[in-house]
């Protein structure tokens, strides 16, 4: 990732984190991280890789495409527009339960988690098409063979 775009992200992330009342802690517990660690990549010690920045992003319900289209607007093109993080309802508040971060999810985040689903079981099917369109390609080439070395006498005396 760019370093304009790093920065971008790192206080794109920490003005979600203030308005939606989420600690550093509870971010870190949701996260499966250190304290330190989760503090290091928001104060840009350590810089995102492209999987982290989704693991974090994903942690605090914020939509990538949001982000960069705002970042694309206000830095690219320099438009003064408005933050979708001052703009768009979180996609879910936070409420403290065993120092970990619950989610109440919307309606709408309900369909997104409806149809990933259904995608995921799309692929999982497809993937089950796969391997037995594998199998029978493996049982045809058997069968192939067996019914050449019936057609082939040469063999049969052979083995025979």
């Amino acid at each position: 990732m760019e370093h304009n775009f790093q920065s971008f992200a790192i206080d794109y992330f920490k003005k979600y984190l203030k308005m939606n009342g989420i600690s550093q802690s509870d971010l870190a517990a949701n996260l499966d991280e250190s304290k330190q660690k989760v503090s290091n990549y928001l104060t840009g010690k350590t810089e995102f890789t492209l999987n982290k920045f989704e693991h974090f992003s994903e942690a605090m319900g914020i939509f990538i495409l949001d982000m960069v289209s705002e970042y694309h607007q206000k830095i690219v093109l320099n438009k003064n527009v408005p933050s979708y993080v001052n703009d768009v309802k979180p996609v879910y508040e936070t409420k403290k339960r065993d120092g970990a971060i619950s989610e109440d999810w919307t309606e709408k985040d309900s369909r997104i988690r409806g149809l990933k689903a259904e995608v995921q079981r799309w692929i999982d099917l497809s993937e089950k098409q796969d391997k037995m369109i594998k199998r029978y390609e493996r049982d045809i080439d058997n069968l192939e063979r067996k019914i050449s070395d019936l057609n082939d006498p040469g063999k049969n005396k052979q083995a025979g």
